[in-house]
């Protein structure tokens, strides 16, 4: 009995067809879903921002609750009226496991307002093998929104602590998400922050206090 050679070729380049489709589809729900998930970024970015700004002029002693929701190795930074860095002091629960994170301003507000920025595609110097290890965190394409009323924050690192005692900010403040640890290898004192982060905001005096 002779082999249909002809029909076998048909029904490869069939499976071979339905495979390609199977796996491009596949590759456009990820990319979708990862610039959705981008976007969403923003769109909370801005929104904390409003609330932010809202909060600025209402009564002292008024809260309210808003939500910043953050992509992976992303962060919200705080930058105070003319300063254009933000530190970071980092103890570590692990000996000689410190360090320090240093976020350069984009320099996208007026130097004699506050600045809080979006840093979505940050970019990592990194020197931890010194005495006093070092990750310098820059984004020239960070989303920035000037802050009239001056912003503090009680608890400078939120989420569950892993293998950390504590943030120490200074300059300013971030609100991140994996941006530590995604920075280096070498990392491994952190907050795990969530995606979604519920903040409370205080106008306290004539400021406008924020607390995870």
């Amino acid at each position: 009995m002779k082999k249909n050679k002809r029909g076998d070729i048909v029904v490869n380049f069939l499976v071979i067809t339905v495979l390609a489709l199977i796996l491009f589809a596949s590759a456009c729900t990820v990319l979708s879903k990862f610039f959705r998930l981008s976007e969403q970024s923003k769109d909370s970015f801005k929104e904390f921002t409003n609330d932010l700004l809202k909060m600025g002029k209402a009564q002292p002693g008024d809260r309210e609750t808003t939500i910043l929701i953050l992509d992976e190795a992303t962060a919200a930074v705080y930058f105070e009226p003319y300063q254009t860095e933000v530190q970071v002091a980092v103890s570590a629960e692990s000996p000689r496991m410190d360090y320090i994170i240093k976020l350069t301003s984009p320099g996208k507000c007026a130097l004699e307002k506050g600045c809080l920025c979006l840093f979505q595609k940050p970019e990592f110097d990194v020197a931890i093998w010194t005495l006093e290890g070092t990750v310098k965190v820059s984004d020239s394409s960070a989303l920035c929104q000037a802050i009239d009323v001056p912003l503090k924050i009680k608890n400078c690192g939120i989420g569950v602590p892993n293998d950390v005692n504590s943030y120490t900010c200074s300059k300013g403040f971030f609100i991140e998400r994996h941006l530590a640890d995604k920075s280096s290898w070498a990392v491994n004192s952190y907050y795990d922050a969530g995606r979604r982060t519920s903040l409370q905001m205080e106008r306290f005096g004539d400021m406008v206090m924020l607390e995870g």
